[in-house]
C-alpha cells in the first residue's frame, strides 16, 4: 500500500488508525504495521565485515511523501559514499551509501546501505552490488511518485578523493597516475609526485574500463 500515491503523510494515517481502532479492532495502530514495514533487514557478509541494504527506492518513496518543492519532470538525486571511523581506539570503519532527492520538500539525506567492518569494504563489488542493481532498474524504468512515473537521474556522486578512488578501483590521487579525469601521468621529484600544468586527454568510459587496475 503506497500512501505517497495520494499524498497522505504517515502521521495522518497513524491518527486515522487510532480513531478507527475501537470500531475495527483488527486494525493495527501504526502505519508501519499496516505497511508491514520490516523491523529488521538482511545482513550480507563480506570478507571483512557486514553490509545491510536499506533500499534506494524505498528511501526515495518515504522522502517524497511531502511532495516536490516545485514542478519537476525528472527525479534527480545526489549520492554520497565515504568511510568514517566510529571509534578512535579500534580499526573498524563504517561506510554508508547515502542519497538525497534534490527537488523533494524533504531533501534531507537518507541511508541507502551501510557497511561496518575492519577497514574498507571488501570486495567493493559486493558492497555496491545491491545499490547498483536498484540504480540500473531506476535508470531504465523510472520511479513512480504520487501516482506519476518520473525519469530518474543521478546529478552528483560525492565523496573525498580516497573514497572515489577506492569505489572506482583506480589509483589514489597521490600516485603517479592519480588524475581521475585525464590520462596525464606525474613524475617523482624529491620523493614527491609532481604533475605538469598541461592537461592530458580526457578519460572516457571506454578508456576507463580498459585502464589498468579497473
Amino acid at each position: 500500500m503506497e500512501f505517497s500515491q495520494y499524498n497522505v503523510a504517515n502521521n495522518a494515517v497513524d491518527s486515522l488508525l487510532k480513531f478507527l481502532k475501537p470500531y475495527h479492532p483488527s486494525l493495527p495502530l501504526s502505519v508501519k504495521s499496516l505497511k508491514e514495514t520490516p523491523r529488521s533487514v538482511d545482513v550480507k557478509l563480506l570478507n571483512n565485515g557486514q553490509y545491510a541494504h536499506l533500499g534506494l527506492q524505498q528511501g526515495l518513496l518515504i522522502k517524497s511523501e511531502k511532495g516536490f518543492a516545485h514542478r519537476v519532470d525528472k527525479v534527480l538525486i545526489d549520492v554520497f559514499v565515504d568511510g568514517v571511523k566510529i571509534y578512535n581506539s579500534v580499526r573498524e570503519e563504517s561506510w554508508p551509501i547515502m542519497a538525497r532527492g534534490v527537488d523533494f520538500k524533504n531533501s534531507k539525506p537518507f541511508v541507502v546501505g551501510i557497511f561496518y567492518g575492519a577497514s574498507k569494504p571488501d570486495p567493493i563489488e559486493e558492497y555496491l552490488r545491491d545499490y547498483m542493481d536498484e540504480m540500473k532498474d531506476l535508470l531504465a524504468n523510472g520511479i513512480t511518485i504520487l501516482g506519476r512515473c518520473y525519469e530518474f537521474e543521478v546529478r552528483f556522486y560525492l565523496g573525498d578523493a580516497p573514497a572515489r578512488a577506492y569505489s572506482k578501483k583506480t589509483s589514489g590521487h597521490t600516485s603517479k597516475a592519480g588524475c581521475e579525469r585525464c590520462d596525464q601521468e606525474g613524475g617523482y621529484e624529491d620523493n614527491t609526485v609532481t604533475y605538469s600544468t598541461t592537461v592530458g586527454a580526457e578519460r572516457t568510459d571506454d578508456s576507463f574500463n580498459k585502464s589498468e587496475g579497473c
